[in-house]
């Protein structure tokens, strides 16, 4: 069973992998207003079963609290990762080692098991507790990261947003996480800002 399809088969949501939802779990960064979504362990898990990563039926019992600070060091590393890849440059090693160190731990806790077509990945086991479920998130971003929709990942054009999104249009002209949030924001800037021009010249 090639290793690549531990990465591959999640079951994420083609438009919004898991690994990019995860790290728009912060808006406005680094802006006045920003916002964390993730600030307790319980809100990661009340996250992490909104979008069908951790298993409904998973145990609340035994997370080690330092699972929350793993979590967002993840994070903030396939945010790294992503905003260099979008821009043409090299992600940073730190972020890279975050990420790696991870998707190892990952790989230990994954399971291969017989199936109808020969031996095949098994990852309930991670997705049974929050700790396991971010290492699904780790793989996520691996999967991600090297193939080839890695060449379409953007950074929304609004610079007070920062979330990252997989740019499916045929022509890869897609510049906002939706539009019709961010898209409207700008039009809406772009029109007030043409019609405050257009009286100052009058």
């Amino acid at each position: 069973m090639p290793i690549e399809t531990l990465f591959t088969e999640l079951g994420e949501p083609a438009q919004e992998p898991w690994c990019l939802a995860f790290s728009n779990t912060v808006s406005s960064r680094g802006e006045p207003g920003q916002q964390d979504r993730l600030t307790s362990l319980e809100a990661l898990r009340a996250w992490l079963l909104q979008k069908g990563v951790l298993d409904e039926n998973a145990s609340t019992a035994g997370e080690d609290p330092r699972t929350l600070d793993r979590a967002i060091r993840l994070r903030e590393a396939i945010f790294g990762i992503a905003e260099a890849i979008s821009s043409g440059q090299e992600p940073e090693e730190d972020d890279l080692s975050e990420l790696n160190w991870n998707v190892q731990r990952a790989i230990v806790a994954a399971r291969l098991l017989s199936g109808q077509h020969g031996l095949e990945w098994d990852i309930d086991s991670l997705r049974n507790s929050v700790s396991g479920s971010v290492g699904v998130l780790a793989l996520s971003a691996a999967g991600l990261f090297s193939s080839e929709k890695s060449a379409r990942v953007r950074k929304c054009n609004d610079q007070s947003c920062g979330w990252l999104f997989v740019d499916l249009s045929k022509n890869r002209s897609r510049k906002w996480c939706d539009m019709s949030d961010c898209g409207n924001v700008a039009k809406a800037r772009r029109y007030y800002a043409k019609q405050k021009a257009l009286k100052a010249s009058t």
